[in-house]
């Protein structure tokens, strides 16, 4: 942030730095300096301008009744403890707050009334009871005249009314005055996280470098995983295959090269017989509808063009350029358990390295269901839509230095059947709790980057339906394998 300062905020006001004082009750504390020139200079006035950040986890158009009065509970006492700073600033710079609030007014209009009931209470002039509903009814009055239009919900007013009622008639702030606030809508920086373009990339594995957040797998290192699981049952490797399995390409795109290979050397002078026992887990069996899917992915408008010309232009093409990632998904992609299976593996490998503390010891699939199951261990484990975000919500852990480390979730989507078109991609939660897509759109580059939001707070389950996710990957839910060191934790830090 350095790099912006100082910065200009009018013709004669310039930030020059900000500076962290502190943390009192969840409630973040910062400090502007603040100057009436971009150089400061011997002699030359500088202001020393409180600031006070205070997160809420629930957006006021999404929270139930329960939770906007809760939010609005804890906007206002953080409304306090600023003030308490502002009172006791050496000059009193700031005299009348202004409060941010991204994305809705909402709560910053019912602090704007509650705080100008205070004033009344304080002062003596309301007593609880029918004068303060009166008396609220003239403050909301006013706020509509002031905007042009209505300032506040019924809920809102009536959140407004319950707190001043219950709360501060008999714990009145210590503050020696309470200003209205003044409302502006802030807008949040784009999230950032690690994410990388599929291109020649399956989506199976930039997932699982999204889930990990950093490159730590390869196209080449899923074949050799997914090569050698199968090589002990079918003996792969030993029974001299064609096609995708012929040994100088298996053997380069193991090494994720690319590789340029004839339609000759790929289809072979083997039998032509397919071989049955792969069944299940290649896409096709032939060498030769192998060399056809593998040109539907590198020259689909070629393969869509039914007309003779478009049959000449396919068997004119005699040589392709195969990578690590086109040979993955012409084999079959990776399947839900292999990419589960992948997971654990880095997950037992890689425990002991510190960017790994707050990860879990491993993560299962869970189906997610419209109706509402018990979570159990076994095959068909399976979450309701509805209940994922309030579970998943335990998964943000503290690393063994207790720093808060957030936990993506692997998602898979389409239609679900064995021959679908399925992508999987990752979503991970930002420090406002929004949900962020890992996934590759719109980007070119790899690395940590802006993402867009997959989900505001409270809305992952409509945004999982949406996107027509049907599968998750996640933290083992119950039973022996839940044994996340940190959970108890997380709730507390939470």
């Amino acid at each position: 942030g350095r790099a912006f300062l100082p910065l200009q905020l009018s013709p004669c006001c310039f930030i020059h730095s900000i500076e962290w004082v502190g943390q009192q009750d969840g409630v973040k504390q910062w400090q502007l300096h603040v100057g009436s020139s971009s150089v400061h200079q011997v002699g030359s006035t500088r202001h020393v301008i409180p600031l006070t950040e205070v997160f809420l986890p629930y957006w006021p158009d999404q929270a139930g009744a329960r939770n906007f009065y809760g939010c609005v509970n804890k906007a206002q006492a953080a409304l306090e403890i600023h003030l308490q700073r502002v009172s006791a600033a050496p000059r009193g710079d700031v005299v009348q707050p202004v409060l941010l609030s991204h994305r809705s007014d909402a709560i910053p209009m019912v602090l704007s009334m509650l705080n100008q009931l205070i004033a009344s209470i304080r002062a003596g002039e309301l007593e609880e009871g029918a004068q303060l509903a009166e008396s609220a009814e003239l403050v909301r009055a006013q706020l509509d005249g002031q905007l042009d239009r209505p300032a506040l919900s019924d809920e809102g007013f009536r959140t407004a009314l319950e707190l001043a009622q219950t709360r501060l008639f008999s714990n009145p702030p210590v503050s020696s005055y309470l200003p209205s606030v003044a409302c502006q809508t802030a807008t949040l920086p784009a999230p950032t996280a690690y994410r990388q373009p599929n291109g020649d990339m399956h989506c199976g594995v930039t997932a699982l470098n999204a889930y990990f957040q950093r490159p730590i797998l390869s196209c080449g290192d899923a074949i050799h995983h997914l090569v050698n699981s199968y090589d002990e049952v079918y003996g792969i490797r030993s029974r001299g295959l064609d096609g995708l399995f012929s040994h100088r390409l298996l053997n380069g795109v193991e090494r994720n090269q690319n590789m340029w290979i004839s339609k000759q050397e790929f289809l072979g002078t083997g039998p032509s017989v397919p071989l049955h026992a792969l069944e299940g887990i290649c896409r096709d069996l032939s060498p030769r509808d192998q060399w056809n899917t593998l040109l539907n992915f590198s020259f689909p408008d070629a393969m869509a063009n039914a007309s003779r010309q478009g049959r000449e232009q396919r068997e004119a093409i005699d040589r392709l350029h195969i990578t690590p990632g086109l040979w993955l998904t012409a084999f079959s992609g990776l399947n839900l358990d292999q990419l589960v299976g992948l997971a654990n593996s880095i997950l037992v490998h890689n425990h002991d390295m510190p960017e790994m503390a707050s990860y879990p010891d491993r993560v299962e699939a869970y189906t997610l269901v419209p109706e509402k199951p018990e979570i159990r261990l076994g095959h068909a484990q399976a979450i309701h839509a509805d209940e994922v975000e309030k579970i998943l919500g335990q998964f943000r852990h503290s690393d063994s230095h207790g720093r808060q480390s957030p936990l993506p979730i692997i998602c898979m989507s389409g239609a679900g059947g064995s021959n679908s078109v399925n992508h999987y991609f990752g979503i991970l939660r930002d420090a406002h709790d929004r949900w962020i897509n890992l996934g590759s759109d719109g980007t070119r580059i790899t690395g940590q980057q802006a993402c867009s939001v997959f989900a505001e707070p409270g809305g992952l389950a409509q945004a999982l339906v949406k996107a027509r996710v049907f599968k998750i990957v996640c933290p083992c839910l119950a039973g022996p394998h839940h044994n996340f060191h940190s959970l108890e934790k997380s709730d507390a830090h939470h």
